[in-house]
């Protein structure tokens, strides 16, 4: 189905399923159409913009938004040179609208689309350690249930503007919810120290409770960005001689698995049977995740689905790496985790022969 064909096919189901919810809160089926019409002036943000939305003219908005205002007996918005915003009475009633609206696109596509059936093409970004070694291997899981559905996949530490559409799904440290975009937190990353086995063999396994400035390390530059949040990780390297920095998660990772130095990595890395967690350091820094989309985008099924799949990666398929209490597995925890660590190994191949070439 062609994006602007579902786009009519929603407004006209949407329009449907208001006025069935409307009448059953004893609101007239003008009044509601015209709330329909605010709630997409607001994720619009402009007149012109809600009109093309809806597929109506400027003055049909205009006059339905005076008409909702008369029938409310409240200003909902503020004019002037300038446009149009909402008053605070006009948000309250765009977030009532919003959570309604929600609940009927979900519950009119679930009945009218299955999987097999989505069609379309994504662009996702996330950070290059969580994309590469947690998202990327479970991208087979999400084309099995969409088919229809591309994916572009973009690595970055630094967010792209969902507002000015560079990418339509952004997994991110940073709660980036607004008027126009929503986002849910889907778990925690918990980093904490790491050596390889070639460390070992080289070093010895560092003492949980000894001075490490005799060892090597591994440092990224984001760590040194985000110095609150880092304090003890940044106190026990401070006095090391010897470190390699990065600011490539990709690059970091195969740093600390080579051997090079102790490392601050996700808790999940104890996935790989190279590496192994310093057990009982107080080094450990949690930080939340989080995945949105533009408000507008959350009736397209596409981008629903890639949404809904980020979530359940991490908070399904992620448990318990990235629930709030960090999470250390002994040895007989990971003999129940072989899938994951085949994943894992699985991706780790491909690297290594991507690299010797």
């Amino acid at each position: 189905m062609e994006r602007s064909e579902f786009m009519k096919q929603s407004r006209s189901s949407l329009s449907e399923g208001f006025i069935k919810i409307g009448a059953e809160h004893k609101i007239s089926p003008d009044v509601w159409e015209d709330l329909r019409v605010l709630l997409a002036f607001a994720r619009a943000g402009t007149i012109a913009r809600c009109a093309e939305l809806l597929g109506v003219t400027q003055p049909t908005v205009i006059r339905k938004l005076a008409a909702l205002e008369s029938a409310m007996d409240r200003r909902l918005l503020v004019r002037n040179t300038r446009g149009s915003s909402l008053t605070q009475e006009g948000e309250k009633l765009v977030a009532l609208a919003d959570q309604m609206d929600r609940q009927v696109a979900m519950a009119l596509n679930a009945a009218t689309l299955d999987g097999a059936e989505v069609k379309g093409n994504v662009r996702v970004s996330c950070t290059d350690g969580l994309l590469s070694y947690w998202l990327a291997p479970r991208v087979r899981d999400f084309k099995t249930d969409y088919p229809g559905v591309s994916l572009e996949l973009y690595s970055t530490n630094e967010p792209p503007d969902l507002e000015r559409r560079e990418v339509d799904v952004v997994c991110s440290f940073l709660d980036f919810q607004n008027a126009n975009i929503l986002s849910r937190r889907v778990g925690f990353v918990h980093l904490t120290p790491f050596v390889s086995k070639a460390f070992v063999n080289q070093h010895g396994m560092p003492d949980a409770e000894e001075d490490w400035s005799k060892y090597p390390i591994v440092d990224h530059i984001a760590y040194r960005d985000m110095v609150a949040g880092f304090a003890d990780w940044m106190k026990l390297i401070a006095g090391s001689q010897t470190k390699y920095v990065s600011n490539n998660s990709t690059t970091y990772y195969h740093l600390v698995r080579s051997g090079m130095g102790i490392g601050f990595l996700g808790n999940y890395a104890a996935l790989d049977p190279e590496l192994m967690p310093i057990l009982g350091n107080p080094a450990h820094t949690t930080t939340p995740l989080y995945v949105g989309a533009l408000r507008v985008l959350h009736d397209d099924p596409s981008v629903r689905a890639v949404v809904d799949w980020v979530h359940q990666t991490f908070e399904r398929a992620g448990d318990p790496w990235f629930r709030k209490t960090l999470f250390q597995p002994d040895s007989l925890e990971m003999e129940h985790m072989l899938p994951e660590r085949e994943k894992l190994q699985a991706v780790m191949r491909g690297n290594e022969i991507a690299h010797s070439r």
